[in-house]
């Protein structure tokens, strides 16, 4: 009796091996199935050399006043706050595309602007080069700064984004990536100009150049910049803001 016992569990060993064997194989079939399915689904996309996405954003806000923080007042509306975007990218090369995004504000009767219009070309993995119409890397989120979903807020801290006169400029950057054991470093140096309808007057930046650096270990992040611009500001708008709220300018400021 004791050998039949102490023979009995290689026995069921033994036959069991065939079983498990079938059912790897099985499942490693069903996963180089999906792996595949998978691999035509993004060959079909690259393919087509044309993609379409956008996102949209409302909200409502209303003040027990006018004293009108962050355009927020007693006559607040939805659209308002409200904002839609369509983005295309279209592929030139493996390793070039060109992207578009215009967005339209409901504060602005929805009047689409170009935000995005550039060129990207990427000739190794770690590094990328773009040129044409982007926004400023200021902050770690002035690239998503309108999709709410890519932040922790539902709205950025106007202490922050609000007094940013202008997000967008013409040029060109170029970022470069290192990996590590277990963190990376991102570098990327950018330069060049912009002219539009800032918050508080017409502003003009001229020479742009800025280079700011991102470390991630993958739960923390560091991130600096360091950037230099000569400016041309017509504070109109500014000085009839400081006129309604009793402020009186520096002389030489108009």
């Amino acid at each position: 009796m004791k050998r039949l016992f102490s023979v009995a569990p290689l026995a069921l060993a033994i036959a069991a091996t065939p079983v498990m064997a079938q059912d790897t194989e099985q499942t490693l079939e069903r996963m180089q199935q999906q792996l595949n399915a998978m691999q035509q689904q993004l060959n079909s996309a690259r393919n087509t050399g044309v993609r379409f996405n956008g996102f949209f954003s409302t909200g409502y806000a209303r003040a027990s006043n006018d004293a009108g923080y962050a355009g927020i007042t007693e006559e607040s509306e939805v659209k308002d706050l409200s904002l839609f975007a369509l983005q295309g990218t279209f592929d030139v090369t493996q390793k070039s595309q060109i992207v578009m995004q215009l967005v339209g504000r409901g504060a602005d009767d929805w009047e689409p602007e170009v935000e995005w219009a550039y060129l990207s070309h990427r000739p190794t993995n770690n590094l990328q080069l773009r040129a044409g119409k982007m926004r400023i890397p200021f902050f770690m989120y002035s690239d998503s700064l309108e999709v709410g979903y890519a932040q922790p807020w539902a709205r950025p801290p106007q202490s922050v984004y609000g007094p940013i006169a202008v997000t967008s400029y013409v040029g060109a950057d170029a970022s470069y990536n290192w990996n590590f054991d277990n963190s990376s470093l991102n570098a990327n140096f950018f330069t060049g100009f912009t002219d539009e309808d800032g918050n508080s007057g017409d502003v003009q930046l001229r020479n742009i150049a800025g280079l700011n650096l991102s470390w991630t270990d993958y739960v923390w992040t560091i991130r600096g910049v360091a950037a230099t611009a000569e400016a041309d500001i017509d504070a109109t708008r500014l000085g009839a803001l400081a006129a309604q709220s009793g402020i009186t300018l520096p002389a030489g400021i108009t």
